[in-house]
């Protein structure tokens, strides 16, 4: 170890009683090895310190799985509650209707209004028309609920985005065909109406389908 002067700071030669930069009198202290504890002491804390350093979550469609999932399972849970109605406790549809419209066209009439106008809002199905609609409509409930869960649970596995994203393609199709029933169901033009506006439940497989194809395209590039 080498001894330096504490005044100036210059070494020692071995053997000197003064410093032979300053005189002053050699009144030595030693240099230490000593080893620099590090600034961070590991990654974990690393990343405690330093957020943008942590590892980040490789499903970016998790949100989008996981409020669609939430909402998919809100309207197939509504869905089977409607379709059950229809089933089991509301008998003739078309009945129930027509005797609704019939009364308002009746109470326009009264008033000296025409009301056939609620004419072309009377359904013309059967009750086996309303059966197969409701029969599918609980079946489209309990898809939902399934592909809602699904989503939920698997939002930030990669492996599982092929799946979700078939889930997706086949929601796709019967939104379709239950806009085709119900527009048969009414029929006229009312009855496009509601079909028509059916097709608007298209954003929840389109967004779904959003969600699983960007954890698809993650998985891909991971491999």
């Amino acid at each position: 170890m080498s001894k330096f002067c504490t005044t100036c700071g210059k070494a020692f030669i071995s053997g000197d009683k003064f410093c032979q930069q300053c005189g002053a009198a050699a009144v030595c202290e030693t240099t230490a090895s000593v080893t620099p504890e590090p600034l961070i002491q590991s990654t974990q804390s690393a990343t405690a310190y330093y957020p943008f350093l942590r590892p980040q979550n490789p499903a970016k469609g998790r949100i989008f799985l996981l409020v669609m999932g939430i909402l998919y399972v809100l309207a197939g849970a509504s869905g089977i509650m409607v379709a059950l109605w229809g089933l089991v406790g509301g008998g003739d549809i078309t009945a129930i209707f027509t005797e609704l419209f019939n009364d308002l066209s009746g109470l326009y009439y009264d008033l000296g209004i025409n009301g056939g106008f609620w004419d072309s809002f009377i359904p013309t199905a059967t009750t086996t028309m309303w059966t197969i609609y409701f029969g599918f409509a609980a079946l489209v409930g309990g898809f939902d609920l399934f592909i809602g869960i699904m989503g939920i649970t698997n939002r930030e596995k990669l492996e599982k985005a092929k799946f979700l994203r078939t889930l997706a393609i086949i929601s796709m199709v019967q939104i379709a065909i239950s806009a085709v029933l119900v527009a048969l169901a009414w029929g006229g033009w009312f009855g496009l109406a509601i079909g028509f506006g059916g097709m608007f439940a298209f954003i929840y497989p389109v967004l779904y389908l959003v969600g699983a194809q960007q954890n698809l395209k993650a998985h891909q590039e991971k491999q």
